[in-house]
């Protein structure tokens, strides 16, 4: 979990939208 929350916060500034959001936590929690 720590290294998919450095991950969120890296991809963070590049997806600032609430879709972008979205993708991340799916993508985590897959």
């Amino acid at each position: 979990m720590v290294i998919g929350a450095c991950r969120v916060k890296l991809r963070l500034p590049e997806n600032g939208s609430l879709k972008g959001k979205r993708h991340v936590v799916k993508s985590l929690l897959e």
